[in-house]
């Protein structure tokens, strides 16, 4: 098993990324962790690397009001070339191209009363069984209604699920059929170069928070995987699904670009990665490359999903005028970074006082930063006769293996 899981890092991220995950004691948080390292030289201001979510959801106030696509959460200046949709959701796209890709990685299990499986292993839909999958829709878009604070956590959890078992569905059939079923696609990271990795090797491997899942978000989505397809509701046990959910709220990311929005409802509470604040994002995007990247208060990286034109809309510096801000996740060096350096970003706003980022960090990712800005800060703090608060342990979670594999790691001696 442990050659398994060393393997994978083997193999995954792509070499093109210029990255690389290693496990070992990180300069910034604590303990011994998977993380991003550097495979060459990097410039202050070079890109990185460039990724796409495995998947991503709008604040639910901008689904309501269309101004957004569903899917790469790009604002939508045509409104002409806009793709609306037929579906319990009522998704808007800014393309054929986002549709066609939500389609295939999830909204069609979600949201549609299409088939799941192609048609050469499917018959025609019962109309009782088209009412039910009608029904278990029209009652999981109700609960989103409902409870738009939580659009973030529950509809993400639902994608990933349904992204799963598109991937899962999609191997059995070339297994059985090859080329009957059309890949999805992506210019995201759901497999690996080699070793036969897929989305649940992934999955596996990144750190999660301990958290409870909602029993009624549960029966709601057990319920619709099981109108379109009866039996993949085994697939969404509660502990499943709770395991799913303290993921998304360890690795997601908010996307913000622009400068961000200032009218983000209060209530939307859920924590992303984003270091303008979660008040200013868009939506949220779950990751499987920059799930590994650390936090520090002084980063040597910054996440950027602002368009190609910012820069050239706006030589003065301003952002207001650029519009082709997205989901693509785009990986910035803040300074000059040598090969072999831990990278980092910032989780949360760093410009804020020490006891507040603290007070952050430990609310949303169960930690209390150690870097060096915090280290000096506390010491000054101290010095001034202070309280200081001792650093936590970290309480995020690793499965099973991962974390035999960690622990390891970390007992083995330094060369």
């Amino acid at each position: 098993m442990t050659s398994k899981i060393e393997g994978y890092f083997h193999h995954f991220p792509p070499k093109s990324f210029n990255v690389a995950i290693e496990t070992k004691a990180s300069a910034t948080m604590p303990g011994t962790r998977s993380m991003l390292v550097a495979q060459k030289d990097i410039k202050a201001g070079e890109v990185i690397y460039k990724e796409s979510p495995i998947v991503a959801t709008l604040d639910y106030d901008l689904h309501e009001a269309g101004t957004h696509c569903n899917h790469c959460l790009r604002v939508i200046v045509d409104r002409e070339a806009a793709v609306t949709t037929s579906d319990n959701f009522k998704s808007v796209f800014c393309s054929s191209d986002c549709q066609i890709a939500a389609k295939m990685q999830y909204q069609n299990l979600l949201f549609s009363l299409e088939p799941p499986l192609p048609p050469q292993m499917s018959l025609p839909l019962p109309e009782e069984q088209k009412e039910q999958r009608q029904a278990a829709q029209e009652a999981l878009v109700s609960h989103l209604a409902a409870n738009p604070e939580r659009t973030g956590s529950s509809l993400i959890v639902a994608e990933l699920v349904a992204r799963q078992l598109a991937l899962e569905t999609e191997k059995m059939i070339t297994a059985m059929m090859p080329g009957a079923a059309p890949k999805a696609p992506g210019g995201d990271f759901t497999d690996a170069e080699g070793g036969g990795y897929l989305l649940a090797d992934h999955l596996e491997r990144l750190r999660f928070l301990e958290t409870e899942a909602p029993s009624e978000e549960v029966k709601l989505l057990s319920d619709v995987l099981a109108a379109a397809l009866p039996g993949l509701e085994a697939f969404d046990t509660p502990e499943r699904y709770a395991t799913f959910l303290g993921k998304v709220a360890y690795n997601s990311f908010g996307v913000c670009y622009n400068g961000g929005r200032l009218d983000r409802p209060e209530s939307y509470t859920l924590k992303t990665r984003t270091p303008f604040g979660t008040s200013h994002q868009v939506g949220s995007a779950f990751y499987t490359v920059s799930s590994y990247l650390s936090h520090s208060c002084t980063p040597n990286a910054r996440p950027s999903f602002d368009g190609e034109s910012a820069a050239e809309a706006n030589p003065d510096g301003t952002t207001e005028l650029a519009t082709d801000g997205s989901a693509e996740l785009k990986l910035v060096a803040t300074r000059d970074i040598a090969k072999g350096e831990e990278l980092s970003v910032a989780f949360i706003d760093v410009a804020q006082p020490l006891d507040a980022r603290r007070a952050e960090l430990q609310a949303g990712w169960k930690f209390v930063c150690t870097c060096a800005k915090c280290k000096e800060e506390a010491e000054a703090a101290a010095g001034e006769g202070e309280k200081v608060e001792l650093p936590a342990e970290d309480a995020s979670k690793l499965e099973p293996t991962m974390k035999r594999f960690e622990k390891t790691t970390e007992e083995v001696p330094a060369a």
